[in-house]
């Protein structure tokens, strides 16, 4: 009995300890698999748990350690492979980023390239407009946006500095504002005001525009009649307009609005106000002139209708509104007439010329009429004395005439490119204004008589001083030639009319008296403090010019250089490409002394004339400035040179 319990207790430990050894294969086993799947956690769990249950087993004595280790060799080379990731990730990162960079660099080297190419582009046609046409708004603007492109562009800061020089010297004047139709415009004029102007284009409109904001303030165009003629009253702001087929003349006040018609029997080829506006003369294919006592509100005719065979050309007033002058359409008779009185004042002596228009003389001591015909040119009637005299030298190209205010002088526009001054005393011509731009199709005098404004075929109008005959001023702009150029009654603007469908209004309020310096003047020239002189250097310069080229500046910067001209004038210079950029408007003596400022914006030169003068030649500056001046492009002007 005893062996018998003795062998039941040892079968019960052995099936113990085998059971035991079972879990701990299991345990082995299991953790193993969770080694090779790389689950970390769950096979550190097992052998732990191994350790626990089987730690009077032999084998789970080797084998837990051995598990464990394993895991955490599993963990050193998981951490090992992350780590290497990682580093890799990191590179790759920045491989990338040093390949974006690198992408990026040669996208705005590209750009900058497709800017530069542009740019000079742009500076190609500013040039272009500049130099051929003398269109100096579209060229400093063009040149404006190839600088903002590249601003080492040196053809761009030439046509810069050349355009701003030259306003600056008052060479050239630049357009305040434009006034655009759909067709040529043939006149255009003031109002009494002078704060609007009218237009007729060769389309028939008539319109009245502000100046101030450029806005049609009225389209003078009864059931849409094209106009034949159209003007200002001279103290009031009404106009008068006549229409083809159309029996009578219109008066409307500055808005558009018709004040009242006066009637003829036919078409009313003219219509005109006299000086103080109390009157208007009207001609017709009726063959009558009308004088007409102005009404606001009824027509009142002041004399009996004047008769003739034919129909009439046109008629004016004498400037006291005694006396009008008319031409019969045959051409071949100029009559002057009483304005208050049915009488006939005097025919002229010559019968056989084809008088085409005629300008009365506003002097009273030398009462006369400039007569223009198409055969002979210019005749001078003295209708006082019943004499009339040809004015040598005349051709029949005669495109305009027109007395200064005081009568001394008379201008007249030549077909021949040129323009007459004449001396009212002698009637012998003073200067001769001559110009290569083709026909001088308009002159006219400002009102202090001290300039004449000259409309040229070539779509430039000129500025021209009458006491010296000198050209001061070039107004560019029109693509097509200037019909018209008058003075505003202050003198503070011009108004030109063109064949490009344009009325342009110009900015002459500084009678190109200024400059773009301040003038230092005193027997000694002071040269500021803080300037002092730079080292001198050399440039390569022309040598077939009369320049000091020992005598060179450079600018702090280091950008520029000044060299200093024995001929009154000075030149700038790019160093990085050795382009002249400018040069700077003359002294009246030799420069013998030039610096720059610190910041390298301005420049000071000094000349033998007592004077000292200092010049912004910094770009932003100038366009700047410039930018109150002259208007942008339009925007399809800015999309047919490709600007964004």
């Amino acid at each position: 009995m005893r062996l018998l319990i003795l062998i039941l207790l040892a079968t019960t430990a052995y099936g113990q300890q085998r059971n035991e050894c079972d879990r701990c294969e299991e345990v082995i086993r299991k953790g193993y698999y969770f080694i090779k799947g790389k689950n970390v956690d769950s096979a550190l769990q097992y052998f732990l748990q191994g350790q626990v249950l089987c730690r009077e087993c032999p084998r789970m004595l080797d084998a837990a350690p051995a598990g464990i280790n394993s895991v955490l060799s599993l963990v050193r080379a998981e951490q090992a492979r992350e780590l290497q990731e990682k580093e890799r990730a990191d590179s790759l990162e920045k491989v990338a980023e040093i390949a974006d960079r690198v992408v990026a660099e040669q996208k705005k080297m590209i750009q900058l390239k497709e800017q530069e190419y542009q740019s000079l582009v742009l500076s190609s046609q500013a040039n272009y407009y500049f130099q051929k046409y003398h269109d100096y708004v579209r060229g400093f603007r063009l040149a404006e946006y190839a600088y903002l492109k590249d601003t080492n562009n040196a053809d761009a800061k030439r046509a810069l500095y050349s355009i701003k020089f030259q306003a600056s010297a008052g060479r050239v004047i630049f357009e305040k504002k434009t006034f655009r139709h759909h067709s040529q415009v043939k006149s255009a004029a003031f109002s009494a005001d002078e704060n609007k102007v009218m237009t007729v284009s060769g389309d028939g409109f008539a319109t009245i525009w502000n100046i101030a904001d450029s806005l049609n303030t009225g389209t003078l165009n009864k059931r849409n009649e094209p106009v034949h003629s159209a003007v200002f009253s001279n103290k009031h702001n009404w106009a008068l307009t006549t229409n083809f087929n159309n029996t009578s003349a219109i008066i409307w006040n500055d808005s558009g609005k018709i004040l009242y018609e006066i009637e003829h029997a036919d078409e009313v080829s003219d219509a005109n106000f006299s000086f103080d506006d109390k009157m208007i003369l009207t001609t017709s294919y009726d063959s009558t002139v009308r004088i007409w006592d102005v009404n606001p509100r009824k027509e009142k005719i002041r004399r009996a209708p004047i008769k003739f065979g034919f129909p009439v050309n046109s008629a004016i007033f004498s400037l006291d509104g005694k006396l009008i002058l008319t031409l019969i359409h045959d051409g071949l008779s100029a009559t002057i007439w009483h304005t208050d009185n049915d009488s006939t004042a005097m025919d002229c002596p010559i019968s056989d010329e084809n008088w085409i228009f005629g300008v009365f003389s506003p002097d009273k001591l030398r009462p006369c009429i400039a007569l223009v015909s198409d055969r002979h040119g210019i005749y001078i009637w003295n209708y006082v004395e019943g004499s009339i005299t040809p004015l040598t030298g005349t051709n029949t190209g005669t495109r305009s005439v027109q007395f200064s205010q005081d009568g001394n002088y008379l201008v007249a526009a030549s077909y021949d490119g040129s323009a007459t001054i004449w001396d009212a005393t002698s009637w012998k011509p003073k200067i001769i204004l001559k110009t290569d731009n083709g026909a001088v199709n308009s002159a006219s005098f400002s009102s202090d008589g001290r300039y004449i404004v000259t409309g040229l075929s070539d779509g430039t109008a000129k500025v021209w001083e009458v006491a010296t005959g000198k050209e001061i001023a070039m107004l560019a702009g029109h693509s097509s030639g200037v019909q018209t150029a008058v003075f505003s009654r202050n003198g503070k603007y011009i108004l030109t009319a063109a064949g490009d469908n344009t009325s342009r209004l110009w900015d002459f309020s500084n009678n190109g008296e200024t400059m773009n310096a301040t003038i230092l003047t005193d027997s000694t020239v002071k040269v500021f403090p803080n300037w002092n002189a730079n080292l001198k250097g050399s440039v390569h310069l022309d040598e077939n010019d009369d320049w000091d080229a020992a005598n060179v500046v450079y600018s702090p910067d280091k950008k520029n250089a000044l060299s200093v001209s024995r001929q009154h004038a000075s030149k700038l210079w790019d160093l990085r490409t050795g382009y002249e950029l400018a040069i700077l408007p003359r002294h009246n003596g030799s420069v013998y002394s030039a610096v720059f400022s610190p910041d390298s914006q301005y420049v000071l030169t000094a000349a033998d004339d007592n004077t000292a003068k200092i010049w912004n030649i910094s770009i932003p500056d100038i366009i700047k400035e410039m930018d109150a001046k002259i208007p942008d492009l339009s925007p399809e002007e800015r999309a047919k040179f490709h600007i964004k």
